[in-house]
């Protein structure tokens, strides 16, 4: 038989799996971002259909993992997640090409892409 303490759990749990459900337009990603970057101990994915890979090394035991369609994409920042369970990261420089590479930095550090194609003529 249900009691009050069920009833109290359960609509807060229907109203947040009714929250999550359904299907949203992908977050539009800028073509600079997209691709596999990368810095010591760290690996971000960024698509064009507006999903994160992300992995960072935290410490020689431990990887902090996060993987998911992105929520918001923003001139200084993009994030992922919901609710309680989000991230947001913080574009410090966005990206730029330096020769053979691109780069950028998020959350404080510098990630790298490859270019393709020849380096840029020089100034």
């Amino acid at each position: 038989m249900p009691t009050r303490r069920h009833c109290l759990f359960a609509l807060p749990a229907a109203l947040l799996l009714a929250a999550c459900g359904g299907s949203r337009e992908p977050v539009s990603v800028p073509e600079a971002y997209i691709g596999e970057w990368t810095a010591p101990g760290v690996t971000l994915v960024l698509t064009g259909f507006g999903e994160i890979h992300y992995s960072r090394l935290r410490d020689r035991t431990s990887t902090v993992t996060i993987e998911g369609p992105l929520r918001s994409f923003e001139d200084k920042r993009f994030s992922t997640g919901w609710g309680l369970l989000s991230t947001t990261f913080h574009i410090d420089i966005p990206p730029y090409q330096d020769g053979l590479v691109w780069r950028m930095k998020i959350d404080g550090i510098e990630l790298v892409r490859p270019a393709e194609g020849p380096a840029p003529p020089e100034a």
